[in-house]
């Protein structure tokens, strides 16, 4: 009632009844209030569309309404069980102004509604995901490889969708993780389903003639469910990150070693002949139609190895077949 009516009047003591009186027969409660009390009943509005409400209904009540204390508890329970929560948190926290409480968190909870809600390229594939559960994929469609491209030129998201989208339906945001490109554009990546998603609204963008388009959605990335999801996804995120280092490390120390010994020019007709055998394979997969019954043009490996970690075994399975020829000649 005080926020919806701009004058309250109603039976009370006779002492405000009095001033009741002499105000006409309308007195102001939220004009009488303590301000404290005030933000008080304010902190219990959970939603920020009504608390742009309650600061329409005077200017006492607006100023009230962009204080850092009511804002900071609506980006606490907007941002709870989000990966990015403790940052962004701490981001709010060190910038924020010494000489004033107003405005600062309330422009931290609208430069974060961006990226909550936001547009991805979508993968469509059938199947089953797990949060915290990384997939190794090899994509190999136009439209895939400009995902790739679109992804690793923005913040490794995508949202992975394992049937049709459509409005209001439920997707994965996937991050991308130790990526190899090859130079036609094929990719083989490990997709970690990060955060579910509602889709608000799709489209498509035209790729190729005789292509299919690559998906685009609008979605807002929904919390995880609890603590223990998010800790199973942060320790993902860390061990991929980790196997990521090591298996780049390993692939420059073979590639010192391969060339130490002379074997460059070999590795490389080799690596040539290998590529060649997988564009053949590549497709006989797109002829066979395999990738789901969606017809996403895609393997999916099951294996939770690293698309480095596989590049490594072939550089060393090179090299360790340069070293027995050279073997060969001399004996």
């Amino acid at each position: 009632t005080i926020f919806a009516k701009r004058r309250c009047c109603c039976r009370v003591g006779p002492g405000v009844s009095k001033a009741m009186a002499a105000d006409g027969g309308a007195f102001s409660l939220v004009e009488q209030l303590d301000p404290d009390l005030l933000l008080q009943v304010l902190s219990h509005i959970h939603a920020p569309h009504h608390v742009a409400i309650a600061g329409a209904v005077n200017r006492r009540l607006r100023h009230l309404c962009g204080s850092d204390i009511l804002w900071r508890e609506l980006c606490r329970r907007r941002w709870l069980n989000r990966l990015e929560a403790a940052a962004w948190l701490a981001r709010a926290g060190e910038t924020a102004p010494r000489d004033t409480q107003h405005g600062h968190w309330r422009e931290h909870f609208a430069r974060r509604e961006h990226e909550i809600s936001a547009h991805f390229p979508v993968f469509l594939m059938g199947g089953r995901l797990k949060l915290g559960a990384a997939n190794g994929l090899h994509l190999f469609e136009p439209r895939y490889r400009r995902l790739v491209q679109i992804a690793m030129g923005r913040d490794r998201k995508f949202v992975f969708a394992v049937s049709a989208p459509t409005l209001g339906s439920i997707a994965y945001v996937c991050e991308l993780h130790n990526v190899t490109v090859y130079a036609d554009g094929r990719a083989d990546v490990i997709a970690l389903p990060v955060a579910e998603c509602q889709l608000l609204s799709h489209s498509t963008e035209s790729i190729a003639p005789n292509h299919p388009p690559l998906l685009w959605c609008f979605a807002e990335i929904l919390p995880l469910p609890n603590e223990a999801v998010l800790r199973d996804v942060v320790s993902a995120q860390r061990a991929l990150a980790t196997v990521g280092q090591r298996g780049n490390g390993r692939a420059h120390e073979a590639a010192g070693w391969a060339a130490a010994l002379g074997f460059a020019e070999e590795d490389d007709e080799d690596d040539e002949d290998d590529e060649d055998d997988e564009d053949e394979e590549d497709e006989e997969d797109e002829e066979d139609g395999e990738g789901g019954p969606i017809g996403a043009a895609c393997s999916s490996s099951s294996v939770r190895a690293c698309s480095s970690g596989l590049a490594v075994s072939k550089l060393f399975r090179n090299l360790a077949e340069s070293f027995g020829r050279l073997l060969r000649n001399r004996s």
